[in-house]
């Protein structure tokens, strides 16, 4: 089972909050003898004895459901003309390029596999699996939007979404279900909220979120969510959390998020 790498997690979140991140073009998939790690350091195959990459986006054409996407069809590398090493790991990377580009997501094979003169390599259909994990605080709609966007053939890209705060008085979770949105009374409205600092695979509010003063009870505040709509529970949620510590809201309180409050993070 695959995952993001560090650069596709910094640029999903850059391009959730702050500014686009445009869909590869080239999805390569290379072989590595060792981990390749978050950064993609780890050893790639030797640019020697015939091993190149192979581009294989047209090989996602499956949208992603339940948070991931595989190949659709086998992937054959050039036959080996010496050794390329005993592979271990496989990455995926915008450019086709040996030791080019940006990783964008790496795993492990099941088994080592050594490599010798005469092989032709093969990477059938479904072992290349990218997922992104449950109760992260990413909902799974935007955790499929996100692997379609990067990965899938034929997929029209994921616009950056207009980010509206909505609060709860109870937990939020992976299905994205509004059931804990503050009840549409006392004058409570979502607030949209256009300027975050991002930061590597971290972000937060630039500028305080300020909420409409109550103008009755909204209950005890504990949870947060992102959504793409100002309507009272309706749109898609995005990302969710909670807060380091509860809040009553009562008639005339306002509630308030200062700056830097909100965290963010991938991981």
């Amino acid at each position: 089972m695959g995952t993001f790498s560090n650069y596709l997690e910094n640029k999903w979140l850059d391009h959730l909050l702050n500014t686009s991140f445009t869909v590869p073009t080239t999805v390569a998939l290379a072989l590595h003898t060792a981990d390749p790690g978050e950064d993609g350091s780890g050893a790639e195959v030797t640019d020697a004895n015939n091993y190149a990459r192979v581009s294989c986006k047209a090989q996602f054409a499956t949208a992603a459901a339940t948070r991931i996407i595989s190949n659709d069809g086998d992937i054959t590398f050039n036959t080996a003309s010496g050794s390329w090493g005993t592979v271990t790991h496989w990455a995926l990377w915008d450019n086709a390029t040996h030791g080019a580009g940006n990783m964008l997501a790496y795993g492990a094979f099941s088994s080592g596999k050594a490599v010798g003169n005469g092989q032709t390599p093969k990477v059938l259909t479904g072992e290349i699996d990218i997922s992104i994990p449950a109760s992260n605080g990413m909902t799974t709609y935007l955790a499929n939007e996100m692997l379609d966007h990067t990965f899938l053939n034929s997929d029209p890209g994921f616009s950056q979404p207009t980010i509206y705060l909505a609060m709860g008085t109870g937990a939020f979770a992976d299905a994205g279900a509004w059931t804990n949105e503050v009840a549409d009374t006392g004058a409570y409205a979502r607030v949209a909220h256009a300027s975050w600092t991002v930061t590597g695979n971290a972000a937060d509010n630039n500028g305080a979120i300020t909420f409409t003063t109550a103008t009755g009870s909204w209950g005890t505040v504990s949870d947060w969510a992102l959504a793409d709509s100002g309507t009272h529970n309706g749109g898609n949620m995005l990302l969710y959390g909670t807060w380091n510590s509860s809040q009553d809201i009562a008639a005339d309180d306002q509630a308030n998020v200062p700056t830097g409050d909100l965290d963010i993070t991938q991981d």
